[in-house]
């Protein structure tokens, strides 16, 4: 995640707003991913890291069977509640990100959609083209090399899984983060080179296949 005080814009175009403190001075950042496990323990994992606990409070959802357009929805309700609070523990959210999938170029009008309730409602959205396990790749190898769909991509990454946890990759397994972690600096070298000079920086990552804005919200 960002350090604290650090402006940035992401690529959604969406300017990050004027942050506010809970009482212990924490980041309070909400964090909505599509998948039913792999992004939700990931996130929860990276979430409980003693580095990030100590300034951000970060609260994990994930909506089931959600498309991207209701999974944005969701986080922008989610973020209304946080406002709306009569107990004012949060006192709202300082940043909500959604975690999406491009998946297939089937799903770009949903995606747009998707994009287009974001900006209006400042969500931060973070991609992956075609599928999170590209984020996991990068931790083994820098590639740009185009995957048919997101069962090609798994596939890949099973394979340099095997070669370095011999054992079988599972979307469900809790404990992929606690693997991949000592690999994370290398996997936001990867990623960013990829997604700045492989397939040129003003390029959307929805014509990136593949690429990854995940090391945004990590790094």
């Amino acid at each position: 995640m960002a350090k604290k005080g650090k402006s940035r814009r992401p690529r959604s175009g969406v300017p990050v707003r004027k942050r506010r403190r809970v009482r212990d001075e924490k980041i309070t950042c909400l964090l909505v991913g599509e998948g039913k496990k792999t992004e939700y323990n990931y996130l929860k994992s990276l979430s409980d890291e003693p580095l990030v606990k100590d300034q951000y409070a970060v609260t994990v959802r994930r909506p089931s069977h959600a498309s991207p357009v209701r999974l944005v929805r969701k986080a922008v309700d989610l973020r209304n509640e946080a406002r709306n609070d009569p107990t004012k523990v949060l006192e709202g959210y300082d940043d909500v990100w959604c975690v999406l999938d491009v998946e297939t170029p089937r799903n770009l009008r949903q995606l747009q959609k998707a994009l287009a309730i974001a900006q209006e409602n400042d969500i931060q959205l973070c991609l992956s083209n075609p599928c999170f396990e590209v984020w996991f790749l990068a931790h083994f190898v820098k590639t740009h090399r185009e995957f048919s769909n997101a069962a090609d991509a798994t596939g890949e990454l099973g394979k340099r899984w095997r070669g370095r946890f011999k054992q079988d990759y599972s979307k469900a397994d809790k404990r992929n983060y606690e693997r991949l972690r000592p690999l994370l600096d290398e996997a936001i070298k990867n990623a960013q080179s990829v997604r700045e000079s492989a397939h040129g920086k003003a390029k959307h990552i929805v014509d990136c296949n593949s690429s990854t804005d995940v090391y945004e919200l990590v790094s």
